[in-house]
């Protein structure tokens, strides 16, 4: 994989670091580390301290996607249903704004997609064009 396409598809990995708990942390180092492994991407510790996360790192790209979606599925957030609202809740409300959170998760997780990997995607794209608030 190129470096273009490392940075971006690290973009998830910028978003899902930031201001984490240690526990939330760990947790999403190890969705990105797993789903690197499963969809054969190479992870470069320095790309993701040289990425800057604002939610638009993620080109619409279908390995950006697969990546983003299996990331999600990997904390137990994305299901073929969709957005699973409570449980993504549950795994940011630590040390964020439960309550500006949870309407934008709310909000966000009514996008549609075609197909489970566009579900994902589609909430990670309203969520940051939604989002008034730092994580």
């Amino acid at each position: 994989m190129n470096f273009l396409a490392s940075v971006t598809l690290l973009g998830l990995a910028a978003f899902t670091l930031a201001a984490l708990t240690p526990e939330q942390q760990e947790e999403a180092d190890m969705a990105i580390g797993q789903c690197a492994t499963d969809l054969g991407f190479q992870l470069d510790g320095d790309i993701i301290v040289i990425v800057k996360y604002n939610g638009t790192l993620f080109p619409g790209d279908e390995n950006s996607k697969e990546f983003l979606a299996c990331a999600l599925k990997q904390i137990d957030v994305l299901t073929d249903d969709g957005i699973q609202i409570e449980k993504y809740i549950d795994f940011l409300s630590e040390g964020h704004d439960v309550q500006a959170l949870s309407e934008v998760i709310n909000k966000c997780a009514t996008v549609d997609g075609d197909t489970v990997t566009d579900k994902g995607y589609n909430f990670y794209k309203c969520f940051w064009d939604t989002k008034d608030f730092d994580l």
